[in-house]
């Protein structure tokens, strides 16, 4: 038999034509959900893993806009007291303030000052450190131990920021039994910024 004869009379079967139909839908249809459906899904399921890391994302925005917000709610109820702060650490060593208010509250106490000496105040600071810096004041009074307790109490109450870095009382060899001739030194920091 000759082949065109042969492909029609297999082409001319009614079964065959049916089942070529279905292999040409098959085909079709594999290569449209190979080219058009599994790029549609995979663009999908990206998109939902995109969403779910934006959520998680925006989620830590919004704590973090939350502690934003909160940290300047607190700004805005501080910034009527901002007074106080530049009061207790101001810019300058304001060293002369320093020494009156040091001064006054000794002689409230009824305590003798004999000396004062004030370390040398860097004005420029060429290393950034984490402490501030501050102006050492030494002082040798005289006077009953009460005298000296309420200075110090009276010295740290006040508003500009100091510490009291050493106190040393000793009796004064000349009288011996009294105490209200205690001889008295202290170190104090005042701070600045």
């Amino acid at each position: 038999m000759d082949r065109k004869a042969l492909l029609k009379a297999l082409l001319g079967k009614k079964e065959l034509s049916d089942y070529t139909y279905a292999i040409m839908f098959l085909l079709t249809a594999s290569f449209f959900m190979y080219f058009a459906v599994k790029p549609a899904l995979s663009i999908a399921f990206t998109l939902r893993r995109e969403a779910v890391d934006l959520k998680k994302v925006n989620t830590i925005y919004e704590n973090n806009i939350m502690k934003l917000l909160e940290i300047q709610s607190n700004l805005e109820l501080s910034r009527d007291k901002k007074y106080l702060l530049d009061e207790a650490i101001p810019l300058k060593p304001q060293t002369d303030e320093m020494l009156s208010h040091i001064i006054s509250s000794a002689t409230a106490h009824r305590l003798i000052v004999e000396v004062i000496n004030v370390n040398q105040v860097k004005l420029i600071s060429g290393d950034k450190k984490d402490a501030l810096p501050d102006v050492e004041i030494s002082l040798k009074l005289k006077g009953d131990y009460s005298s000296v307790v309420l200075f110090t109490k009276e010295i740290l109450n006040q508003r500009r920021l100091k510490s009291i870095n050493q106190i040393s009382i000793a009796v004064n060899d000349e009288v011996a039994s009294e105490s209200a001739n205690l001889s008295s030194t202290v170190n104090i920091s005042g701070f600045y910024r």
